[in-house]
């Protein structure tokens, strides 16, 4: 991880900021059409019809609007021995929203950036790519993320046959 700029670790010091921290979310996989990108600050309005308030960030290359929701976000700590784990909590903001996470099969993707909302493109942290564990959805929904685990990789099976092992069969 690079090492944060200067007005943040000034930030991080003083007791109150102007300026706050807006954490930004992007969720993809291969069954969406595009990724979802969710903030935690209403910074700007990003559109008018329906009236949306947000953040624009070029923090993946390309400036894209992120959608303010209303939410409780815990960032993964610093750590060392820890797993990059990262908790997203909100109201249910859309109806439409519980069907879209039961729709898959396979676990999405989550990318998370903190960013100062006076330089939205200075990324200060950033996290991912992560895997989505868990949508717990009631009254409010609870997503959880963390790091892709070594475990699941990949790795070709070894049988004990004369080309692997041919020590064994001399």
């Amino acid at each position: 991880m690079s090492r944060p700029s200067a007005r943040y670790r000034r930030d991080q010091a003083a007791s109150q900021s102007s300026d706050p921290k807006v954490a930004l979310f992007e969720f993809s996989h291969p069954d969406l059409p595009e990724p979802i990108r969710l903030c935690s600050a209403a910074i700007e309005v990003i559109s008018r019809d329906p009236r949306t308030y947000g953040i624009r960030s070029a923090w993946r290359g390309e400036v894209a609007a992120y959608q303010h929701v209303a939410c409780g976000v815990t960032l993964p700590g610093d750590q060392p021995d820890a797993p990059a784990a990262v908790s997203l909590t909100f109201d249910l903001f859309d109806a439409s929203l519980p069907e879209l996470l039961r729709s898959f099969s396979t676990r999405a993707d989550c990318r998370v950036a903190l960013v100062m909302a006076s330089a939205p493109d200075v990324v200060e942290a950033q996290w991912g790519p992560l895997d989505l564990v868990s949508a717990q959805i009631g009254d409010r929904i609870v997503i959880s993320a963390n790091r892709k685990r070594i475990e699941e990789e990949g790795a070709p099976f070894l049988r004990f046959t004369r080309t692997m092992f041919p020590g064994l069969y001399r």
